[in-house]
């Protein structure tokens, strides 16, 4: 049985801060990371175990699918690029089979093209998802192909989500507080729960204690900030057999030292496989800042309906937005009833209810909301659990995909909710990433095969943004 860490304090977010060393001091490292990419001819393919992990980036496409000849494709005329699994909804069981399919498909590649790829599994900076399955169905896919990683590096910092690692500790801003991932309502998740802020002791909770927080190496922010690449190139140098590495990082700069220094260890052959919050894939391919995209630039100008909503994400962070939106006078809401929806007998009819609505608030010169409703429905197993969200998630799916008017819009909150959307009711195949609507939330647009071609998808996660966010979004989108 995992030990559990002592119990960790919140702290003030800026008294902790300021007992930390300064940054490293190169304002350069951004362009050496994109010139070390070009020079070393990197491709960078992020396995995405839902529709969030773009939020930083820009002018990337993202494959719902994963065939051979699509991923070679993608190779070839991206460079960079997603895959999305939607995992987290599924069973740990069915997240290894995806996870296998692409990794050998990867490894495949890399033996056929000799190509660098450098494989990245984004996940969640609140520490939710399938961590130990998917690590060992891509590793057990390319040792196949005698393909050995050096180190496995475990870097779950989000800037945009004010989610921090330092002293080895995950750390959620709140406030004034940076406050210890296990204390907030994420550890509680009815599927991925856990017990631990400590990432080492996480590491061995989530492996079930195949991997001891002893095995785990770490890099801090002193050797970060102090060190600077040269330090880190030596420390990576140094790491074999698929050690885990864990990294510190409070900002920008601390990972654009930790990049600039595997990059060195890499170009001199070294491998490492990444499992990471999306921050880390922005500075990796060497993106810039965020892209804010002006709504005016994307609403779909020939339409003469307002947008679509859908609300599934039930963290209290998602409710306290949702009652934001709900506030605003050309927003016509409808309450998704979750023990209709889990019902053989109500289903139907309340999906059937939820579609006309849309197109009654549309038609009327409404934005047009469905949200599920907020009491949590949890069983006795994991399995179940994940049963339940999957269904909750897919009947929404369903009512997109039967809505016949064309929107201005979709906003889809949270990203389970959001990777349905897009697969089961947007048909997306491919789309770009263009930018996001705002820190951390990105906007799609989707290619000429969607069931609507050119407009735009945002994928709002459900931990991310203010309280006015997304009534702020919707209300762009209205004036655009």
């Amino acid at each position: 049985m995992t030990e559990q860490s002592p119990k960790i304090q919140a702290v003030n977010k800026t008294l902790y801060l300021s007992q930390l060393p300064p940054e490293w001091s190169n304002h350069l490292l951004i362009d050496q990371i994109r010139k070390s990419n070009e020079d070393n001819d990197l491709h960078y393919v992020v396995i995405d175990d839902d529709a969030a992990g773009s939020q930083t980036v820009k002018d990337v496409h993202v494959l719902t699918s994963w065939s051979g000849s699509t991923l070679e494709s993608a190779l070839n005329n991206f460079g960079n690029f997603f895959v999305l699994t939607n995992s987290r909804s599924l069973t740990s069981s069915s997240a290894f089979q995806a996870n296998s399919e692409i990794a050998t498909k990867l490894a495949q590649l890399v033996i056929e093209t000799n190509k660098r790829i450098i494989v990245i599994s984004r996940t969640d900076s609140t520490l939710r998802g399938h961590f130990f399955v998917e690590i060992q169905a891509i590793t057990q896919a390319f040792h196949r192909y005698g393909i050995n990683f050096d180190g496995i590096c475990f870097i779950p910092f989000f800037y945009e989500g004010r989610r921090y690692t330092c002293d080895n500790i995950q750390w959620v801003e709140e406030k004034t507080q940076l406050i210890p991932a296990a204390a907030t309502p994420y550890a509680n998740d009815a599927v991925f729960s856990y017990k631990n802020s400590y990432l080492p002791l996480w590491i061995e909770e989530q492996t079930q204690g195949k991997v001891n927080a002893s095995e785990v190496f770490s890099i801090d922010i002193h050797t970060i900030r102090e060190g600077g690449p040269d330090a880190i190139a030596k420390i990576m140098a140094a790491i074999t057999g698929e050690r885990y590495v864990l990294v510190n990082a409070l900002t920008y700069r601390d990972l654009e030292v930790f990049i600039r220094g595997w990059q060195i260890a890499e170009s001199e052959g070294k491998r490492f496989l990444f499992r990471t919050a999306a921050s880390f894939l922005k500075t990796a391919m060497g993106i810039g800042n965020n892209y804010i995209v002006p709504p005016q630039l994307l609403a779909n100008s020939t339409s003469k309906y307002g947008g679509i909503t859908v609300f599934g994400s039930h963290v209290p962070k998602s409710t306290g937005q949702l009652e934001a939106v709900r506030k605003l006078s050309y927003v016509k809401s409808k309450e998704i009833n979750v023990d209709a929806i889990l019902s053989a007998e109500t289903r139907d009819d309340e999906i059937i209810k939820s579609c006309q609505f849309i197109h009654e608030a549309l038609e009327d010169g409404y934005e047009a909301l469905i949200f599920t409703s907020r009491t949590i429905v949890k069983a006795d197993s994991y399995e179940k659990n994940l049963a339940i969200g999957q269904a909750i998630s897919i009947a929404l799916a369903e009512i997109v995909d039967m809505v016949q008017l064309k929107p201005k819009y979709v906003i889809a909150k949270g990203g389970v909710t959001a990777s349905n959307i897009a697969i089961l009711s947007l048909k997306v195949d491919i789309a770009r990433v263009v930018g996001q609507a705002a820190d951390g939330i990105p906007v799609w647009k989707l290619g000429e095969g969607s069931k609507w071609a050119n407009i735009p998808f945002v994928i709002f996660p459900g931990n991310v943004g203010e309280l006015n966010t997304l009534a702020d979004i919707i209300s762009k989108f209205r004036l655009a």
